[in-house]
């Protein structure tokens, strides 16, 4: 075999070696993450953040930066990840894949493409109390100006109606309605369209000229004494919090939300 033949099947071979290992690995991505504890706090660790998560109870975290796999485990310090961390590396830098990691607290799973997320912490019902992670996009976040945020933390496509105008929210889904200094209440009706046509929500509500107003959308858990299928039940939670002034440093930003 000539020695230009021989080169060429080699290249070959190399292409082919690097284009199955970029199939094999997981695709990544770089997001700003905040977290909201629904009834719950703590603080996790993980790869690939920019510092520890906390999750504050009924409150907005300032934002964390992570860049890694979509995959994201989450740890508690409890779990042992630092010890883990520290056997698995010598004392002269040299890894050891023979260690085995802890298992995660829970794992969180990134939409690709995704930008800015919220993480909604919640602790499951019954005696496992196990828990939960919601990943909810987070891009139309707006902590400046009068504006009503609404998450919908349902598997349902939900239609929001308020200060005149419908909007259509997917299950995961987050909208906004920006609003001038004289919108300072409104009617809030809530529907769905599959399978059928109906009102699920309806209430009203107003705002003080130094707040905005964010509505978290989920599901009522099926009571067991149920033997016909019902419409689905909402719980709708507001919370208020107070407007933050665009120089306002970013770290102020853990405490700007409390529940009513």
């Amino acid at each position: 075999m000539g020695i230009g033949l021989l080169l060429w099947v080699l290249m070959i071979l190399g292409s082919a070696s690097v284009s199955a290992y970029g199939l094999n690995q997981e695709p990544t991505v770089q997001v700003q993450v905040r977290t909201f504890g629904w009834g719950m706090q703590g603080t996790f660790v993980g790869e690939g953040l920019s510092d520890s998560l906390p999750v504050h109870s009924s409150q907005f975290s300032g934002p964390v930066r992570y860049s890694g796999p979509v995959t994201l485990s989450l740890y508690t310090r409890a779990h042992g990840l630092d010890e883990f961390q520290t056997k698995s590396t010598d004392s002269i830098g040299a890894e050891h894949s023979d260690v085995t990691p802890p298992p995660p607290a829970v794992t969180v799973s990134f939409p690709e493409g995704s930008e800015r997320v919220l993480l909604l912490f919640t602790r499951g019902n019954g005696s496992g109390n196990r828990l939960r992670v919601a990943v909810l996009d987070d891009s139309q976040t707006k902590t400046e100006g009068k504006n009503v945020q609404f998450y919908n933390f349902t598997p349902l496509e939900l239609y929001v109606q308020a200060f005149g105008s419908v909007k259509r929210i997917a299950s995961g889904g987050q909208t906004v309605w920006q609003l001038s200094d004289q919108q300072d209440h409104s009617s809030l009706a809530i529907a769905i369209r599959d399978p059928e046509d109906k009102i699920l929500y309806t209430s009203r509500f107003r705002l003080r000229a130094t707040e905005r107003m964010i509505f978290f959308a989920r599901l009522a858990e099926p009571s067991t004494r149920d033997t016909k299928p019902t419409s689905p039940q909402l719980i709708v939670t507001p919370v208020s919090a107070r407007i933050i002034s665009e120089v306002m440093d970013r770290e102020d930003l853990s405490n700007d939300i409390a529940l009513d």
